[in-house]
């Protein structure tokens, strides 16, 4: 790779900058941020010009820096292709380190691809803010230390799957399902008995149900006929738009209103990609490539 700085070449990956360059910013840099550290009132806008208090102490920057933000990118009609490019290069990267394909089901679409805490204690890894590290911050956690132990790839079917029963599957991959998740009460001496009661109770009564009326149990993209891997899709999208509306659980909403047309199974690969990059991988390669309307992210992959 070429230094943006000094046009030299290094081999940093996941950086811009070489070595040297970066110490040098970093130096450049120290005195300025100390000076705005002791500047900077606890609970205060943390860009250099503002100072203002911040309403919600999850945001680093107040309501109208974060506004002026927004308008500045919304002007910029390449930035979110920017970032979205640079996002899926990290993502690239982190992928190919820890094997560059899922550690259960050997899927390879780096669309369709996470990373996995292998001790299931992704809860516990947070950001000095309090939010979990996810997605692109997670990359750069991973990158910035060297690519650390603990850490798997998984694709997002057999991750939700892991994560919500326990098990995948597709193998004999398990996991504690509430490890790493904090209880808000004392646990109920059959815990687990309880807990598989009501799971059954929902996939006979709600889940199963709503399959079966769009079309049974199987994606109706790549074929995957896992009940613990399938959910229902928008076919037009709006999903999120829709819950908010409603404000109950989807598949409570299907029975209520007889399942109305307008939906259909899909595995959770295909749901994210298509939420995420506007189209599936699967398409891609098939040559039938449609992609999805209403506000849909496209222009991630280059």
């Amino acid at each position: 790779m070429i230094c943006s700085r000094c046009g030299m070449e290094h081999s940093n990956i996941g950086f811009k900058r070489c070595s040297a360059c970066r110490e040098y910013m970093r130096k450049y840099k120290a005195p300025y941020r100390a000076r705005r550290v002791l500047d900077r009132q606890p609970g205060s806008c943390t860009r250099a010009d503002c100072g203002r208090p911040v309403e919600d102490p999850s945001f680093k920057l107040c309501t109208r820096c974060r506004q002026s933000e927004r308008d500045r990118i919304e002007k910029d009609p390449t930035h979110n292709l920017k970032t979205r490019t640079n996002n899926l290069r990290l993502k690239r990267i982190v992928v190919e380190h820890y094997g560059g394909s899922c550690a259960c089901c050997a899927v390879e679409f780096v669309e369709f691809l996470t990373v996995d805490h292998i001790l299931g204690d992704g809860q516990h890894h947070l950001l000095p803010c309090g939010s979990r590290y996810v997605g692109t911050a997670l990359y750069r956690w991973l990158i910035r230390n060297n690519f650390p132990p603990g850490f798997r790839v998984l694709c997002i079917s057999c991750n939700m799957a892991l994560g919500h029963h326990g098990y995948c599957p597709h193998s004999n991959l398990k996991q504690e399902v509430h490890l790493g998740r904090p209880r808000v009460c004392t646990p109920h001496p059959n815990q687990e008995g309880r807990a598989r009661k009501r799971r059954s109770y929902w996939i006979d009564n709600y889940k199963l149900p709503a399959m079966l009326a769009y079309g049974g149990v199987v994606c109706n993209c790549c074929g995957e006929n896992h009940l613990e891997c399938l959910n229902i899709d928008h076919i037009k999208g709006g999903g999120r738009a829709h819950r908010r509306k409603t404000g109950t659980v989807l598949y409570i909403w299907l029975k209520q209103n007889n399942y109305p047309p307008g939906f259909r199974v899909l595995c959770t690969n295909c749901n994210f990609a298509r939420g995420r990059y506007g189209y599936c991988p699967h398409e891609r390669r098939n040559g039938t490539l449609n992609r999805k309307p209403g506000g849909i992210r496209s222009g991630a992959e280059t």
